[in-house]
């Protein structure tokens, strides 16, 4: 219950001003400025980061279970994980940046074959 009341808040957070499509959200290039190169703690980044997270592992069956997570890995980690695969591809700077993100992961974290 308590990771669906997070989720629930993340999500009205993330949309609140704004209407949901399915091109809401910065491209790749404004995450990396939002998350990395603007000062400050990131929250806003974290919680994103948080509600990604937890939809993939909500949406993933086990006959597609293609993403792995550690069960010690922190928002802070994921975030990082990101954040240095877009810095690493620019030219995946003017793409979604849900999906590049959704890439860094599977990258980073693919289940064991």
């Amino acid at each position: 219950m308590k990771s669906f009341i997070i989720v629930a808040t993340v999500l009205g957070f993330l949309s609140a001003g704004r209407p949901v499509t399915a091109e809401s959200g910065p491209d790749a290039k404004g995450m990396l400025d939002q998350c990395m190169l603007s000062p400050g703690p990131h929250l806003e980044c974290k919680a994103y980061v948080r509600g990604l997270m937890a939809g993939i592992l909500a949406g993933q069956t086990s006959a597609d279970h293609r993403l792995c997570f550690p069960d010690d890995l922190t928002a802070d980690q994921a975030t990082t994980v990101i954040n240095v695969y877009i810095y690493s591809h620019a030219e995946s700077w003017k793409l979604n940046g849900e999906a590049v993100a959704l890439m860094a992961l599977l990258k980073r974290f693919p289940c064991e074959k």
